[in-house]
């Protein structure tokens, strides 16, 4: 078992999540600069908008469960879950 901090750097899951996340908020920015041909740093930090940096990594967290843990795990169908909720979460109140 790692120690500490120390087992982040290999854990895949996490670092698949957050890749998703910076994805979706760089596709902000891109989509800002196209659209408005300025920047805003406030893209960057913004929530809310499409596309959606939160269903983006919650979507990440659950496929690379289901990749590192198996798709037929309760890990899995919980992240699943999970990422259904704040989908429609996204889908409703955005």
């Amino acid at each position: 078992m790692e120690n500490g901090l120390q087992g982040i750097w290999i854990n895949k899951v996490f670092w698949i999540t957050n890749l998703s996340w910076v994805t979706a908020q760089g596709l902000k920015v891109v989509i800002g600069l196209v659209t408005e041909k300025k920047f805003n740093f406030n893209w960057i930090l913004r929530t809310g908008g499409m596309p959606s940096a939160h269903s983006a990594a919650v979507v990440g967290l659950a496929f690379s469960l289901g990749k590192e843990v198996g798709f037929s795990s309760p890990l899995f169908a919980m992240s699943c879950f999970f990422a259904l909720m704040t989908l429609f979460d996204a889908q409703t109140w955005r």
